[in-house]
């Protein structure tokens, strides 16, 4: 079983079938959205940013509730990285603070060793704020758990790597469509397995 490799891997996609939640948005839906983003939208760093709740509540297949839940899980998790990236001064913090931050990072995603009972619509994760170092590492553990799943025997596994829209030398988002087959939807790819 090895990543499916089409020649349409770099790519932009606009197969419907990969978008279980079409962008448009219905009147009461925007203000529901519109709610959302009065509530939690803050600017700085660490700070959640208007296209972020509108990802998170089309996440949610536009549930008001799971929404605000998984929006106010995300504050404390932000909150907790912020204060682990300001106390990085010696070498010994930059190594108990960065196994922290990769421990809940990886938190916020589906867990490792359950993937497999894991609906393969909802095999989504998030990569904001991983080093390049730590997104490349989680991905490749992502990739050996998932290449054991019998649904991937097929190649028709997509999983979703929420990457962000930074576009540089170095980005995680960059890196990733370098090194693997994968559609790029701006700030998602799409990987298959």
């Amino acid at each position: 079983m090895s990543i499916n490799k089409t020649s349409y891997s770099k790519k932009k996609s606009s197969n419907a079938e990969l978008d279980p939640c079409p962008l448009v948005l219905s009147g009461e839906q925007e203000r529901t959205v519109s709610r959302l983003k009065a509530r939690f939208v803050r600017e700085g760093k660490y700070q959640i940013k208007k296209e972020w709740v509108r990802l998170i509540y089309l996440i949610n297949k536009r549930n008001e509730k799971k929404t605000i839940e998984e929006l106010g899980r995300d504050v404390v998790v932000r909150k907790k990285v912020k204060e682990l990236y300001a106390r990085m001064k010696t070498c010994d913090d930059v190594k108990s603070a960065s196994q922290s931050i990769d421990i809940l990072l990886r938190g916020r995603n589906h867990p490792l060793g359950t993937l497999h009972l894991v609906p393969t619509k909802q095999l989504e994760f998030d990569f904001h704020w991983f080093s390049l170092k730590q997104a490349s590492k989680y991905l490749h553990d992502l990739i050996f758990e998932l290449k054991l799943d019998p649904r991937a025997v097929s190649g028709d596994m997509r999983i979703k790597l929420i990457v962000g829209g930074g576009d540089y030398p170095g980005s995680i988002r960059q890196t990733f469509r370098d090194r693997y087959p994968v559609l790029d939807r701006g700030s998602v790819l799409v990987l298959t397995i």
